[in-house]
């Protein structure tokens, strides 16, 4: 789990074609999530890393409702 909010946003570009998309350099985003996972801070119970890899998460399974895809404000 040391890695989850990393390799979960990886994922998630990836899957919605974003990073081909945007034309993002992998080292570059990699680079800035580390960074982004680092200003969390572990000696937090709760609000640290895993906790926001877990929202992150939480968010992608909302949005896949359908009530929530096919919603007039969807685009």
């Amino acid at each position: 789990m040391r890695n989850s909010l990393i390799t979960l946003t990886l994922h998630l570009l990836n899957q919605y074609g974003l990073v081909d998309l945007f034309q993002l350099d992998m080292v570059k985003l990699w680079r800035f999530l580390v960074l982004v996972q680092e200003d969390y801070h572990n000696d937090n119970p709760y609000h640290n890393s895993v906790h926001a890899a877990d929202v992150t998460q939480a968010m992608y399974c909302y949005l896949q409702e359908p009530m929530v895809r096919h919603s007039p404000n969807s685009g």
